[in-house]
């Protein structure tokens, strides 16, 4: 998970933006270039995927809640899967 950012001016990333991409995936940060008129983010593209399908899942009414519910059960309680009725 990125925790981290980058930050670079517009001026600083255009000079070399090569290096710039490079650091970020070196130290698995997420790049923020600053502009005159607004701010622009770089980050890499699982990053994103993991992003997008956590808006996706949190979009599910009630699948958050069933989860975090799911996840206080005892194992020992549970239906084994082979045993599940699909």
């Amino acid at each position: 998970m990125m925790n981290k950012m980058l930050n670079y001016s517009e001026k600083k990333f255009l000079d070399n933006p090569k290096k710039a991409i490079n650091l970020m995936l070196q130290h698995n940060e997420v790049l923020n270039i600053t502009t005159e008129s607004e701010d622009y983010v770089i980050l890499n593209a699982e990053e994103w995927r993991n992003i997008y399908e956590t808006l996706y899942l949190n979009s599910i009414k009630g699948l958050s809640e069933s989860i975090i519910k799911a996840s206080g059960e005892n194992l020992d309680d549970s239906t084994p899967v082979d045993q599940v009725e699909w």
